[in-house]
């Protein structure tokens, strides 16, 4: 068993990965992802509903940004390596941690976007501590 800052600090870390590549899918998304229902359509089972949002899924994936795909690649690794490192490590599953750390990977990232988008935070003029001229 771990020190309780350590295994704090291990699903914060998660956490806080977690929460940023899902706000990065979501706004990355293509409109193809968005408009997709996950509703079942008359006269089609649970499991037909399902197979057709995944096939959906499948070709939004395809036709979709490059930025868009790395994102979800990397919501679904971050998900496996924190249940592979609760499985085979000593860090136990704290939920509180890990819950509050995901909604904060999300707020920063969608403020983030959100002071981008407004302005306010700028990326073309070069940085003060850049060595290059």
């Amino acid at each position: 068993m771990l020190e309780d800052w350590a295994n704090t600090v291990a699903l914060v870390a998660f956490g806080l990965g977690l929460g940023t590549a899902a706000t990065l899918t979501q706004l990355l998304a293509p409109s193809a992802f968005k408009e997709r229902a996950h509703a079942e359509r008359p006269g089609e089972s649970f499991w037909e509903a399902s197979r057709r949002s995944a096939d959906e899924g499948v070709e939004v994936m395809h036709t979709g940004s490059r930025a868009f795909r790395v994102a979800a690649y990397a919501q679904v690794a971050f998900a496996i390596v924190l249940a592979l490192t609760v499985w085979l490590s000593p860090v136990e599953l704290d939920w509180l941690p890990l819950i509050v750390s995901i909604c904060g990977g999300i707020l920063l990232t969608w403020l983030a976007f959100r002071l981008g988008k407004s302005g306010r935070v700028r990326a073309d003029r070069p940085s003060r501590v850049d060595p290059m001229p």
